[in-house]
């Protein structure tokens, strides 16, 4: 399990690189003085970050704890605000509709029932499949759907 950390223990932490200390080097000088990282648990081996910065000293054990709290309660939130494939930046340069068809894929849909829940032609669904599939540098469907699912394209598959 991953455990949070502030600033201050990352800086305490000798193996930071020197990048890394140039960074909280730069986040103090424009008045960020602790920070705190919360790694919040996606399922399996995945997991997301939830960074929080602010001008306070060391945080009190207390204050750590609530913080934490706080994050998970915040990433669950933003998680519930799009769907699985609501991208800012479509991952692997994926469309809207190679994502649409990869999760009809790992719902067990062939091209013809996926071209009539997204209203195109079989060909097409088959193209958009293939397309996604070549995206993803995989051999078969069923590889194309495992990297999705890796990846957080889909889930539940």
């Amino acid at each position: 399990m991953r455990r949070a950390f502030t600033w201050s223990e990352l800086e305490d932490d000798l193996d930071l690189s020197r990048i890394g200390r140039e960074a909280l080097a730069l986040f103090r000088e424009h008045g960020w003085s602790e920070g705190l990282v919360v790694p919040v648990s996606r399922g399996g081996s995945r997991f997301g970050l939830v960074s929080v910065a602010g001008v306070a000293a060391r945080l009190t054990k207390p204050e750590k704890s609530a913080l934490c709290l706080m994050c998970e309660y915040l990433l669950s939130r933003i998680r519930a605000l799009g769907a699985p494939q609501d991208f800012m930046v479509r991952p692997l340069g994926l469309t809207r509709r190679e994502l649409e068809c990869i999760a009809l894929v790992a719902a067990g849909k062939s091209d013809a029932r996926i071209a009539a829940a997204l209203g195109i032609t079989r060909s097409t669904a088959h193209e958009y499949v293939e397309s996604a599939r070549r995206r993803l540098k995989s051999a078969t469907r069923a590889q194309m759907v495992a990297r999705a699912c890796f990846l957080g394209l889909i889930t539940g598959a």
